[in-house]
């Protein structure tokens, strides 16, 4: 009976030591980028922040991808990739990304190359696929990997040429409240007609001529 909790406990043992020895060399997915089958990709804490600056983290690697990394934005992070037991080199792997979309062009896989200590492109010509979210990269070793490409602009959205101001309480004969307040030639605004006439002036002006007729009467009973 002893022997075979003996046994148990090392059978356990030995899966545990397996999973733990799988999940230190890495997973299928990290930070959103995920690989074929027969690779696994895990965390480059020593790059971290790197891909924001695209030409200093190739910087010494070539005028071809110094060049290829202008204007282009970093589509992931740099990540390490490394191959399951049993799959040989070369290696033409897949890599899947929700950034590789509509509106990303010259996508490219780089890898860098430790034995030239240099940033290499390894994108598979015809391989990118915005649909899927997907490019394919070939590679002869494998170490630290980043997937970038150019992010097209926002076209910033104009006014037509017709189009005007638009007060909160515009009429858009729609029901809406008042139309907007006019302007005279001068460009000033001008208060809109509310449909009564004021007669204050009128007023004004019959009140000064009782006043002048009241000091004419008190003259002449004086004289």
């Amino acid at each position: 009976m002893r022997k075979k909790i003996l046994a148990t406990i090392l059978v356990a043992g030995l899966l545990a030591a397996q999973t733990l020895t799988a999940f230190a060399a890495g997973s299928k997915t990290t930070d959103g980028v995920s690989v074929s089958d027969g690779y696994v990709v895990s965390d480059a804490p020593s790059y971290d922040g790197q891909e924001q600056n695209l030409s200093t983290l190739v910087a010494g690697s070539g005028s071809a991808v110094e060049d290829l990394v202008k204007g282009k934005t970093a589509l992931s992070k740099v990540f390490d990739v490394s191959a399951i037991t049993g799959t040989a080199a070369p290696y033409t792997i897949t890599f899947t990304k929700d950034t590789i979309k509509a509106g990303v062009s010259d996508v490219a896989v780089l890898h860098y190359n430790g034995s030239a200590s240099a940033w290499e492109d390894v994108t598979v010509a015809g391989s990118v696929d915005l649909t899927a979210h997907q490019v394919k990269g070939y590679f002869t070793s494998l170490s630290p990997v980043i997937i970038i490409g150019k992010v097209a602009a926002t076209p910033a959205q104009k006014p037509s040429s017709g189009s005007h101001r638009t007060y909160p309480d515009e009429d858009t004969n729609n029901g809406g409240g008042a139309a907007a307040p006019a302007a005279d030639a001068t460009g000033a605004a001008v208060s809109p007609k509310t449909g009564v006439t004021s007669t204050w002036g009128v007023w004004a002006v019959a009140g000064l001529a009782f006043a002048g007729a009241a000091c004419v009467v008190v003259r002449r009973k004086r004289a």
